[in-house]
């Protein structure tokens, strides 16, 4: 399974990139910040954050589209165990039941 795949984050960040620079809607200076600076912060930062990491990663699951899901591979299971080790932080401090949302945000 994905999530069980052990890699070279050094050579999927390098695979990513080389990637996304064969890539026409991509910018390069977004492309430069995640080769240079991936490590600098958390995969949550990266997904929220304002560059093409986001929009590639959803394109690839809603069209089931396996060469950048495989490709992003490595950015999923770093997501899924930040996630699971925020989970793991807060679980005391929640309520034994509560309710989550999503919302989207609506401009004028």
């Amino acid at each position: 399974a994905l999530l069980e795949i052990e890699d070279d984050d050094v050579k999927s960040i390098k695979d990513l990139v080389e990637y996304c620079r064969l890539q026409d809607d991509i910018d390069e200076g977004q492309i430069s910040k995640v080769e240079n600076e991936y490590r600098d912060y958390t995969p949550i930062w990266w997904y929220t954050a304002e560059t093409f990491i986001y929009p590639m990663l959803n394109r690839g699951l809603r069209q089931m589209d396996v060469d950048i899901i495989l490709k992003m591979g490595f950015f999923i299971r770093h997501l899924h165990q930040h996630i699971k080790e925020l989970h793991r932080e807060q679980q005391g401090n929640m309520p034994t039941n509560f309710q989550v949302f999503r919302g989207q945000g609506l401009t004028t």
